[in-house]
């Protein structure tokens, strides 16, 4: 499933996580979004698979991973109530792989 594809709450929080990498050169691999629901809350299940090239994108990631459970986001009428980087890794061609899982919520 593409970005394009997904729902707008998908979109933006994928646009929003590769501006928080850039300048890195990365590119999005895929991901995928799933409904998700509680007594009380509606929302969705997202995952995001990103690459990065080189040395910087690999430090890109590193700072990303350690700042991103208390990052923000503006994402209109939903909220991000749980983010984090599930998968982490470099490969020997320098390629970094990215797995990142998110939980949102409508907002009230």
């Amino acid at each position: 499933m593409t970005l394009a594809q997904t729902s707008r709450t998908h979109r933006q929080l994928g646009e929003a996580l590769l501006a928080r990498l850039s300048p890195a050169r990365c590119l999005m691999t895929g991901g995928d979004e799933t409904p998700w629901s509680s007594i009380t809350f509606s929302g969705a299940r997202h995952r995001f698979d990103i690459e990065l090239q080189d040395d910087s994108g690999w430090i890109a990631a590193k700072a990303l991973a350690g700042r991103l459970p208390e990052a923000e986001f503006d994402l209109r009428n939903d909220i991000v109530a749980d983010i984090a980087v599930v998968t982490l890794t470099r490969q020997p061609d320098r390629m970094t792989r990215l797995e990142i899982e998110a939980l949102t919520v409508m907002a009230a």
